[in-house]
């Protein structure tokens, strides 16, 4: 694998976290009512996505260090059907989400196979991923978590 599919590799892999639901929920403010589940949630999603933007920052600068350009992506339209719903509900896709970017983070790190420095930084990315995921879980079924 050359240096410019190594920035592909990685600029994919930017963009799915720069356009995540967690990033799009963080900054649209789904509604949480009341106590327990949400504001657990709220705080996991504020964790998501913090570590979402971290990637992002981390991915840009190794990008931006083999002289890449930043490629953003753009939102799904889907999203914007989000707004009214709770925090609760949307649990749930947040997790299908978060299990559908750890199987992406996986393939990107076996395609960086020979570049161990990137292969690392993916790899670690996606030990965050796997966490965030367990801890989605872990609200939708409180009772399996043990």
């Amino acid at each position: 694998m050359n240096s410019a599919s190594v920035i592909d590799v990685l600029s994919r892999l930017s963009a799915l976290h720069n356009r995540s639901l967690a990033i799009y929920l963080a900054d649209a403010k789904p509604w949480a009512p009341g106590a327990g589940v949400s504001e657990e949630a709220l705080s996991e999603l504020r964790l998501l996505a913090a570590s979402h933007r971290d990637t992002v920052g981390r991915l840009g600068t190794m990008i931006l260090d083999r002289d890449g350009e930043l490629m953003h992506g753009h939102f799904p339209l889907r999203f914007a059907s989000y707004h009214d719903l709770s925090l609760s509900f949307l649990l749930g896709e947040l997790a299908t989400r978060q299990e559908t970017l750890v199987e992406q983070i996986q393939e990107c790190a076996a395609e960086l196979e020979g570049h161990p420095l990137e292969q690392a930084v993916v790899e670690e990315i996606l030990g965050q991923a796997k966490g965030h995921l367990e801890s989605l879980r872990e609200l939708l079924h409180p009772a399996h978590a043990e």
